[in-house]
């Protein structure tokens, strides 16, 4: 049965909270199976909604502020935010490039290994077509030893035979010409069936020969496959390795943008204390000036 996307997503989810990297190797390994370009494409499906619910914090000017500190107050708060996003877009920016760089190339290998797995497919339908060779190729050879056994069995019972015509014909050879060509005429299908039964013998060696050599070659071709192959895997296996690290290193890199981005509201929220405090000075100053300027007679 095919996986789903939902089931990538959850699974993704789960090696997320117990602190392990949701990589496609990892979820392959949950599910069990999937293919890498699926799984390749259902991940970047799910990176792509993780980056979405981490957009850019926009908050209003507080009222009071504006009313305030009016020009001074939004051109700080506007060049807090500037600053903010500015940083915050241009690492966005060249972590999606690495992202979709990374992608591609995580692409090309899942199709790299889908190949291979199909190769390998391919592979064993071969190596099980040339054992049903093999097989019907020994049944051959089984049956022509199966007939040779069967000629030399007649062959052992013509020799009895002739054995016993020769002695009657030696003893008939002096009271008959005519016995004397049977005699002749059996020794030379006698003769005829020995050649018969050697060429069958040397038949029965070519053939030993080839199946022999045949079996050699497609020996020697397996372990030839399984070595490229096996060589072909290992670097696979090196190369998922190596992407995965990139991966992690591109979210280290995010977490510092995100420091830093909550160093810059730190800033910021100092910032308004500050200018509360200088909004409270002033104040007290305006309180002071009043109380001052009270006329004498009201004293």
């Amino acid at each position: 049965m095919a996986i789903t996307k939902d089931q990538v997503f959850e699974v993704a989810e789960k090696l997320l909270q117990r602190g392990e990297q949701p990589t496609i190797s990892a979820v392959r390994k949950e599910l069990g199976t999937g293919s890498y370009s699926t799984l390749t494409d259902f991940m970047r499906q799910w990176r792509d909604s993780v980056e979405q619910s981490a957009a850019p914090i926009r908050e209003p000017l507080p009222q009071v502020v504006q009313d305030r500190l009016d020009i001074l107050g939004t051109d700080i708060w506007s060049v807090a935010l500037e600053l903010a996003n500015t940083r915050l877009k241009s690492e966005r920016e060249s972590l999606e490039f690495a992202r979709i760089e990374l992608e591609q190339q995580q692409q090309e290998t899942a199709q790299l290994a889908d190949d291979l797995a199909a190769e390998v497919e391919v592979l064993k339908d071969i190596n099980n077509a040339n054992i049903l060779s093999l097989d019907a190729a020994a049944t051959e050879i089984q049956s022509l030893t199966d007939k040779n056994d069967l000629l030399e069995t007649q062959a052992e019972v013509r020799d009895v035979k002739i054995q016993d015509l020769k002695l009657a014909l030696s003893q008939e050879q002096q009271s008959s010409a005519g016995w004397q060509q049977r005699y002749d005429d059996q020794l030379a299908k006698y003769d005829l069936l020995a050649s018969d039964r050697e060429q069958l013998s040397i038949s029965l060696a070519k053939a030993s020969s080839v199946l022999d050599s045949e079996r050699q070659s497609h020996q020697l071709q397996i372990d030839g496959l399984k070595q490229s192959h096996q060589f072909e895997v290992e670097i696979l296996k090196d190369t998922i390795n190596g992407l995965e690290e990139q991966l992690k290193q591109y979210a280290a890199d995010l977490q510092e943008i995100r420091i830093d981005r909550d160093t810059v509201f730190g800033d910021f929220k100092t910032l308004q204390g500050e200018i509360k405090a200088y909004r409270d000075l002033t104040k007290k100053d305006q309180v002071k000036k009043t109380g001052g300027d009270t006329p004498k007679g009201q004293g």
